[in-house]
Order: C-alpha cells, then sequence, then structure tokens
C-alpha cells in the first residue's frame, strides 16, 4: 500500500457509487457466474432455449449490470436455476436484489408461472405484452405499427429541436445523414419494422427537407 508491502487487512467498505472501480469489479464477479451457467449447460444440468435451428443454445445473457436467466418454464428448471444462483451469491459474499427480479412466460398456465415464482421467489408477471432490454422492447409477439410509435415521436421531437427553417440545404442534409437515419439502426439490429413504418420515416424525412 502506497509503494511499500503490508500485513493482510480487511476492507471494511465498499466502494461509493460512480466509482470508476466499481463497474470492473461487477464485470469480474458476473463473469464467475456466467463460467458458471456455462458449465451447467455443457454439462446439460440447465438446458437453456435454443434461438434458431443450428445456432448454440444459451441459458442466459449478460450486459452490463443486466441479466437474463433463460430456460424451460417448468418448476424443475427453475430449482437448478436457483441452485446456482445461491451457491454463486454464497461463495462471493453478496445479496440479490429480488425486488429487482421479474419472470417473463408465455404459452404457459398461470399456475405452472406461479410454481417458477415461488422456486426462485421472484414475482411473474401474469399480464404483459413487452419490456425492455438494453432499451430495447421485448414482444411475446410480432411487433405492430403502434409498438413503433414511440420511434416516430424521437423523429419529430428532433425536428422540432432543430427546426427546419433556420437550416439551410448543407444542414439539413448533415442531420438527415447524422442524427435521423441514424436513430432507428440499434432497433434495426433487434426488430423488423413494418414496412408502413420506414414509408412515415422516409415521409418525415421528405417533409424536413
Amino acid at each position: 500500500m502506497n509503494g511499500r508491502v503490508v500485513e493482510y487487512f480487511k476492507a471494511s467498505r465498499g466502494l461509493r457509487q460512480g466509482c470508476p472501480h466499481s463497474p470492473l469489479l461487477f464485470v469480474i464477479q458476473d463473469s464467475v457466474l456466467s463460467f458458471y451457467l456455462n458449465k451447467k449447460l455443457q454439462e446439460q444440468d440447465i438446458a437453456g432455449l435454443c434461438i434458431a435451428r443450428g445456432v448454440k443454445c444459451i441459458n442466459h445473457a449478460l450486459f452490463a449490470d443486466d441479466t437474463l436467466l433463460l430456460g424451460a418454464a417448468t418448476p424443475h428448471s427453475a430449482i437448478k436455476f436457483k441452485a446456482v444462483l445461491d451457491n454463486f451469491f454464497k461463495a462471493l459474499g453478496s445479496v440479490l436484489n429480488k425486488g429487482k427480479c421479474q419472470i417473463y412466460y408465455w404459452n404457459i398456465p398461470t399456475s405452472s408461472a406461479n410454481s417458477i415464482a415461488r422456486c426462485l421467489e421472484f414475482v411473474a408477471s401474469t399480464t404483459w405484452s413487452s419490456f425492455k432490454y438494453l432499451g430495447l422492447p421485448i414482444f411475446n409477439k410480432r411487433a405492430s405499427s403502434k409498438d413503433w410509435s414511440p420511434q416516430l415521436g424521437k423523429f419529430k421531437e428532433k425536428m422540432q429541436a432543430w427546426g427546419s427553417s433556420w437550416l439551410n440545404i448543407a444542414g439539413k442534409t448533415v442531420f438527415i445523414k447524422a442524427i435521423l437515419s441514424n436513430l432507428p439502426i440499434f432497433k434495426f439490429f433487434v426488430l423488423l419494422a413494418p414496412v408502413g413504418i420506414i414509408k412515415k420515416m422516409e415521409e418525415l424525412i421528405r417533409h424536413f427537407f
């Protein structure tokens, strides 16, 4: 410490919120959970979900401080996940905030969902159409034009904020290419936009220009 060797000492305080070391330590800790779940996948103890034919199955997804557990909607699968989480938090001394945990399910009876919720000790959403993950909506059905309305709202907000009367042709061109055209790209990576929504975006851009 401070350039010299000292005897072992026990940490008596944690990191403050916003400390640059905090996300690094969290990622190191979360990688242990990822390795553990991958091991269970290889051992076929927690099979996970297969997104498409020929694609490797996954039983979890991690990004920053968001963690998704993906598996069969059965109490047996929930018990397996619960055992992994209990062992993980016991080894690292962390505590799970169950108030921020949620169970989303589809095409299963409510009784089965309640059984899973009791196993994991989480809250199960009985009625839902979508939830946000990494800023993107995840739907339990195919996205409709109505689900893309917020994206059109962002287009209109940007146009109103920048205005059109005081920008020349060069300024409008830069604004369209650098701002408007890039707004939906992140969402396009995951969701297929209806043809009507794409035409509406093009119409807004034409009227702005």
